[in-house]
């Protein structure tokens, strides 16, 4: 017994395609921000006062000196980073 169905072929049926694989499209844009504060004038160092001084054990002014090193280094940071602002 043969069934028809397995063994008749019908050529006019319409074959439909696979369905294309979508085209994904990106795109990178870099916009330079600059928040007010980057751009904002930097207070001047306060001076000394007039016979100010200061005194303590090693370790405190190593302390001291690795801070005021520390503050150095942002300062050139920030000065560096508002450089390069869009104008």
């Amino acid at each position: 017994m043969t069934l028809s169905a397995c063994s008749v072929s019908r050529s006019d049926a319409p074959r439909s395609a696979p369905p294309a694989d979508p085209v994904i499209q990106t795109r990178t844009i870099e916009v330079r921000v600059c928040p007010p504060e980057l751009r904002a004038a930097r207070a001047p160092r306060p001076a000394p006062g007039a016979g100010a001084e200061l005194s303590g054990n090693a370790t405190g002014m190593a302390w001291l000196n690795d801070l005021l090193t520390y503050l150095g280094l942002v300062e050139d940071r920030l000065a560096d980073a508002a450089e390069g602002c869009p104008a």
